[in-house]
């Protein structure tokens, strides 16, 4: 016969453990053209740490092309072959060990 057991588990959420954008540079791209682009925050980690990391833009993946803990670089291929329907919003970057950043406000005004 089985039994049914009680799992338990906790979450805990730590600033100094989130990854955090506060800007993105250009802050504004057209989605019919490719950019190199910078995020700059903090906790982003190193290539060294060996944790994966992936970045977006409105779905749109943005190849890491170079990362700091305060500062990573993408490539953003563009939107091919015709602009997604819906080409702005907020950066999105998951870091495998903590999980989402934070996004800052400012950071979010992207085309």
């Amino acid at each position: 016969a089985a039994t049914a057991g009680v799992v338990r588990a906790a979450f805990a959420f730590g600033v100094s453990q989130t990854p955090v954008v506060e800007a993105v540079d250009p802050l504004k791209v057209s989605a019919a053209e490719s950019a190199l682009l910078t995020l700059r925050g903090s906790g982003f980690g190193t290539a060294a740490d060996g944790d994966a990391l992936v970045v977006a833009f409105a779905g749109r993946p943005c190849a890491v092309r170079s990362r700091a803990d305060g500062q990573l670089t993408c490539w953003l291929d563009r939107a091919a072959p015709e602009p997604a329907a819906a080409s702005d919003g907020p950066p999105s970057v998951w870091r495998s060990s903590v999980g989402s950043a934070v996004v800052d406000p400012v950071a979010t005004d992207l085309v």
